[in-house]
C-alpha cells in the first residue's frame, strides 16, 4: 500500500501516521470510591500558618519560609547529620518542608494558587506509596496507576479482579479512587509489548530510530519514529506494528527532530566542568560496603571532570570516571569523589541543598508531580506523562531504555545529570529531550545494573 504525498507531509509535521484504536477490554469494570467516603486530611498547623499569613497580608510562600526559619532552631545533629541545609528536616502536619517547597515551585511554574495546589496535590506522597506497594506486591496482576492531572482523583488497574488488599490500600487515600478490574493485561505485559513494537520498527530499513512509550490509562502504545534520509519524504508502506495484546492499539507519529542529550553546557546539582561541562546528581552507596560514588548521566563520560560546588559553598576537586552506560539501564554513570567528602544532600536550587531521605525503587505513576534542578534552567516541576519509555529518537543514535518522560520540556542543554526529586525522595537524573519534552533515568537503574543505591539519610 503506497502512502500519498499529502499523508507524507502531514506525517513529517507530526500528524499521526497510523492510529489503531484500542477496543474496550471484554469484562473490564471500574469501581469508584467516592471522595465523600474516603479519609479526610486534617492540617491544623498549616491552617494556622495560612490564617496568620492572610491576617498579616503576607503571601503563603513567604509565611512558610518564615515558619521554616523559626522552627529549624529546634533541630538537632540527629535531624541533619551532614549539617544544616536550606530546607530544614521538619514537618508541617503530614507534609515535610521539602514537599511544601516543591509544591511552592510547582504552583509558581504553573501559575497556580499555592493554597489550592497544596490541597489538590498534598496527598501525592500517600498516593506514590500506595502505587509503589501495589506494583511491588501484585506485579503480575498490576496494570497501572495514575494521578489525575488536576489532583482530584487516583486510578489503579489490574489484569484480573482487584485484590482485597489493593482495595484496602485505596481506601487510605483522601480523594476519589477509580479501581479498574479485568483489564486483561498487566503493566509489565504492556511494557513488553511496547518493547516489541520498538523492535518491529527498528528492524524496518526505512526507520532510523524510534521511541516507544505506553499511555497507561488508554492502554495504547505511542510511537515516535524518525525515517532514514532516503525515506524522509515518502515511506514505501504504511507502518502498522502489532502490540500482540488484544485491545492494545498502536499510534505511530513520524517526526524529523531527534531528542538531544543535554551534554553541551554546565548544569544542576554540583557542576562538572573543564571537559565539556555536565552535572553531578545524587551520591551513591554500594549495597555491601561503604564505597560511595558520584552519579551523573551516562553520556557525560570524559575520563575526568572538575567538580565544583555552587558559589555559595565553593570548593573544587578532580573526579575520575569509574563506569558509564547508555542502553538497557537508561543513561547513567558514576565517578569518584576526588578526595572530597560525599554527603546525603543535593542541590535543589542555586546554592541551596536539602537531604535525600529516600530513593524511589520504581518509576512514579502517570500524573505524579516531580521536580528537577539544572544549572541552565534552575528548578522546575512538571508531571509524568509516560513511564518506561523504550529506545529513543536520539541525535547520537544510542537507544536508551526505561526512561520517564515529563508532560513538557523543563530542561535544556546544561541540565544533564541533574537530580529529579520530590520532597526528599530521589527519583532520577536528567537525560535529555527537546523543547516539548524532557526525559530522565530512574535512580534504581544504578541498583539494577551495579548494586548501587542513592545514599540517603
Amino acid at each position: 500500500m503506497k502512502k500519498s504525498a499529502s499523508v507524507a507531509v502531514l506525517a513529517l509535521l507530526g500528524v499521526p501516521l497510523l492510529t489503531v484504536p484500542a477496543s474496550a477490554t471484554p469484562g473490564a469494570e471500574i469501581r469508584v470510591l467516592a471522595a465523600s467516603t474516603q479519609p479526610k486530611i486534617d492540617r491544623p498547623q498549616l491552617d494556622k500558618i495560612k490564617a496568620d499569613a492572610a491576617a498579616g497580608g503576607v503571601p503563603l510562600a513567604q509565611a512558610l519560609t518564615d515558619y521554616f526559619a523559626q522552627a529549624r532552631t529546634s533541630l538537632t545533629v540527629a535531624d541533619e547529620p551532614d549539617g544544616p541545609v536550606a530546607v530544614p528536616e521538619l514537618n508541617v502536619d503530614d507534609l515535610t518542608a521539602a514537599e511544601l517547597t516543591d509544591l511552592t515551585q510547582y504552583a509558581k511554574d504553573q501559575g497556580l494558587d499555592l493554597a489550592q495546589t497544596i490541597d489538590r496535590r498534598g496527598w501525592q506522597t500517600k498516593f506514590s506509596d500506595v502505587a509503589e506497594k501495589l506494583e511491588a506486591d501484585f506485579g503480575a496482576e498490576f496494570s497501572g496507576a495514575a494521578m489525575a492531572e488536576d489532583g482530584s482523583s487516583a486510578w489503579f488497574a489490574f489484569k484480573g479482579e482487584t485484590p482485597e488488599a489493593a482495595l484496602a490500600l485505596a481506601r487510605t487515600l483522601p480523594v476519589e479512587v477509580h479501581l479498574q478490574s479485568n483489564r486483561g493485561y498487566s503493566e509489565a505485559e504492556l511494557a513488553a509489548a511496547s518493547e516489541s513494537v520498538n523492535a518491529q520498527l527498528s528492524a524496518d530499513p526505512q526507520i532510523a530510530s524510534t521511541s516507544t512509550a505506553y499511555n497507561i490509562r488508554s492502554g495504547t502504545i505511542e510511537v515516535e519514529a524518525i525515517p532514514t534520509p532516503a525515506a524522509q519524504q515518502t515511506l514505501k508502506s504504511v507502518l502498522a506494528p502489532s502490540s500482540g495484546i488484544e485491545g492494545v492499539g498502536v499510534n505511530v507519529t513520524i517526526i524529523d527532530k531527534p531528542n538531544e542529550p543535554y551534554d553541551k553546557y554546565v548544569r544542576g546539582g554540583g557542576y562538572l566542568t573543564d571537559a565539556g561541562n555536565c552535572t553531578a546528581g545524587f551520591n551513591l552507596k554500594y549495597a555491601t560496603s561503604d564505597t560511595k560514588r558520584l552519579a551523573t548521566a551516562g553520556h557525560c563520560d570524559p575520563a575526568t571532570w572538575v567538580y565544583r560546588n555552587h558559589p555559595g559553598q565553593g570548593g573544587t576537586r578532580t573526579v575520575k570516571k569509574v563506569w558509564t552506560h547508555i542502553g538497557k539501564y537508561g543513561d547513567i554513570g558514576y565517578y569518584t569523589h576526588g578526595g572530597g567528602t560525599p554527603t546525603r544532600t543535593f542541590y535543589y536550587a542555586k546554592n541551596l541543598a536539602r537531604y535525600a531521605t529516600s530513593a524511589a525503587m520504581s518509576r512514579p505513576a502517570v500524573g505524579t508531580m516531580i521536580c528537577k534542578y539544572g544549572w541552565n534552567t534552575g528548578a522546575n516541576c512538571a508531571t509524568v506523562k509516560y513511564r518506561n519509555v523504550t529506545g529513543g529518537t536520539w541525535s547520537d543514535g544510542k537507544a536508551r531504555k526505561g526512561l520517564v518522560q515529563m508532560n513538557t520540556g523543563i530542561a535544556k542543554g546544561g541540565d544533564s545529570g541533574g537530580p529529579f526529586y520530590y520532597g526528599g525522595k530521589a527519583y532520577g537524573l536528567t537525560t535529555g529531550g527537546s523543547p516539548a519534552r524532557t526525559f530522565w533515568t530512574p535512580t534504581f537503574m544504578f541498583n539494577d545494573a551495579r548494586n548501587y543505591k542513592v545514599w540517603t539519610k
